[in-house]
């Protein structure tokens, strides 16, 4: 009967995609560059599970991530491979000129004739009044650089010499 046909139909359909579900999905990250950034990364998951996020470093000397081609979809329904997509630039370094005992070294990928960044915080030490920064920080950025925190020691009494720490860049 035309009831029975139907069922039986619904019932292939219904499997098809249990079927579908549980097949297992390559989720492939690549950095693009072949393998100058980073080691692929590889993920079987099962089909419309959520797509799992790239762990790790996205550095590479001399350029800054700017995304993943295609973009990174929220679940997996088909193989995919996601290459890293890259715009030349340069490291931005602020650090303290005093082998870390003021603060923790921040370093900054910048595109090429992007602004520079700010250094995040007040830069702070014991005994000792923060002058700048040698060199003086530039509006963007045309290389890579090291911001050096310069000091002035405070003495007992009014006595106040200044100390320099790094070389120029």
């Amino acid at each position: 009967s035309t009831f029975d046909n139907s069922y039986v139909g619904l019932h292939a359909v219904s499997n098809y995609v249990k079927l579908l579900l549980m097949l297992p999905r390559t989720v492939t990250y690549t950095d693009g560059v072949e393998g100058a950034a980073f080691a692929d990364q590889v993920y079987t998951v099962r089909n419309g599970s959520d797509t799992p996020a790239y762990e790790g470093s996205l550095r590479r000397k001399g350029y800054v991530f700017q995304g993943w081609e295609p973009e990174v979809a929220e679940k997996v329904y088909a193989d995919v491979t996601y290459t890293a997509t890259w715009a030349e630039g340069f490291t931005v370094t602020y650090s303290d000129g005093a082998e870390g005992k003021a603060f923790e070294t921040q370093e900054y990928d910048v595109i090429k004739d992007g602004p520079t960044p700010a250094f995040q915080g007040t830069p702070a030490r014991a005994n000792y009044v923060f002058k700048g920064w040698l060199p003086e920080v530039a509006e963007t950025v045309t290389k890579d650089v090291n911001y050096v925190a310069q000091w002035l020691q405070q003495r007992q009494g009014s006595v106040q010499v200044p100390l320099h720490y790094g070389k120029r860049a």
